[in-house]
């Protein structure tokens, strides 16, 4: 996740639970995203440890003052620039995914099969319910739009007026971690373990791929293998 200064964030811990220092992180490769140790990677590749632990699902988000929202159990976790962490707010169901709009509104998903906007003052309020099934990834394009990655490995696209639909169906997520993200216009980029004829056979989440837009244009941005 990247914050407004910059700076990218990322949970750390491999397969076998061990925590991983920000050097193994860059030596070695097949770990997923991480659970236990949070650190900030400037743009110039500088690694620091920020918060340890906690423990977060899939869901990890920052906001244009560099607030961190994570999934963190039955509630979704603000952590403040300084560290300092808060429950935010709480469904009563456990958070599977949580993202920030381009208005720095919290939105978050649940085991409940909900879509849910934090509001200022703490409440929520339902923004959907269709095309959830169990949704452990989202995130949202400069437009208002929701993408939902459910675990049928469907992505929903809800859009600001509530109508949802299949968006993409032809890639398998592994769900573990964040895998999923839009950019600045309407074009989603995410991590499949298999995709053919991209991505085969199945394996690690590798490489990055690009939907571009309501095109249906699907490329490779990212061979992470070659690094």
């Amino acid at each position: 996740a990247a914050s407004g200064v910059n700076v990218v964030y990322a949970f750390l811990k491999d397969p076998g639970g061990r925590n991983i220092t920000p050097e193994e992180m860059f030596e070695e490769s097949g770990y997923h995203v991480p659970q236990v140790e949070q650190v900030g990677i400037t743009p110039d590749g500088a690694v620091s440890n920020f918060v340890t632990g906690i423990s977060v699902g899939n869901g990890l988000a920052v906001d244009s003052k560099d607030n961190i929202y994570a999934a963190g159990g039955l509630g979704v976790l603000k952590i403040a620039p300084d560290a300092t962490m808060t429950t935010l707010a709480s469904s009563g169901g456990r958070v599977y995914a949580v993202a920030v709009g381009y208005d720095d509104r919290v939105y978050f998903t649940d085991t409940k099969n909900q879509l849910y906007r934090i509001n200022s003052d703490a409440t929520l309020s339902v923004v959907s319910t269709a095309g959830l099934n169990t949704p452990l990834g989202l995130t949202i394009d400069a437009f208002g739009n929701f993408y939902v990655q459910n675990n049928d490995h469907r992505i929903t696209r809800i859009t600001p007026d509530g109508k949802a639909a299949v968006y993409f169906d032809q890639a398998r997520f592994e769900n573990e971690g964040v895998n999923m993200t839009a950019d600045c216009s309407n074009n989603l980029l995410f991590a499949p373990f298999f995709m053919p004829p991209i991505k085969t056979p199945l394996g690690e989440e590798d490489i990055i791929v690009q939907l571009v837009g309501d095109t249906g244009e699907v490329r490779e941005v990212l061979y992470g293998p070659s690094i």
